[in-house]
């Protein structure tokens, strides 16, 4: 059985975000995710100051920089139509009071490189083509107390930890039963 103190369900950025700052409090997780990879397409277009901030102190905020556009390429332009014309544009956005200011950066670099930061800390664990197909509490809930999931995927059982401000369990306190398993067939992004 693979015990954790935290089943991250969901590998894009915020799930691998989770898990990394999980494992930078010393919590041990489990992500897992339906996808066999990180996305290969663009999606998003933009990192906030915030999310840089974080980056810097994971170590990938060069590596998500480098593969952004410069910055003052963050202008917007509208227009009445495709051949104009001209309605409004923006100017780039200052980041003032801050050392990491956003970029304007795809999904799928941002991804990347969370996933190869991921892959080096010891207490992260990352299973794709993995999907939550089932959650559900194994004895009625007591208020006040909080469920710590239980489950199978194809590597075989998955027990969720107590959370740090979770009670402490007894006989009577509540469980959730989930089912982990590949996604039943592939599915686009």
């Amino acid at each position: 059985m693979i015990e954790v103190d935290v089943l991250v369900v969901g590998g894009g950025p915020v799930g691998m975000s989770l898990a990394l700052l999980l494992d930078r409090f010393g919590l041990e997780s489990l992500l897992v995710e339906r996808r066999p990879a990180t996305t290969t397409h663009p999606k998003a277009r933009g990192c906030h100051p915030r999310t840089m901030e974080l980056f810097r102190l994971w170590g990938i905020e060069d590596r998500v920089r480098r593969a952004g556009l410069p910055q003052e390429s963050d202008v917007a332009c509208w227009c009445e139509s495709l051949n104009g014309p001209l309605v409004a544009y923006t100017e780039p956005a200052p980041s003032l009071h801050t050392p990491a200011p956003r970029s304007i950066v795809p999904q799928d670099a941002v991804e990347e490189a969370l996933d190869d930061a991921l892959s080096a800390r010891p207490r992260a664990q990352v299973r794709r083509s993995t999907e939550l197909v089932s959650l559900a509490p194994s004895r009625p809930r007591r208020p006040g107390r909080s469920c710590a999931p239980t489950g199978t995927w194809p590597g075989g059982p998955v027990r969720q930890g107590r959370e740090p401000s979770c009670p402490p369990r007894s006989a009577g306190s509540s469980r959730a039963a989930s089912s982990l398993a590949p996604p039943p067939t592939a599915r686009p992004d």
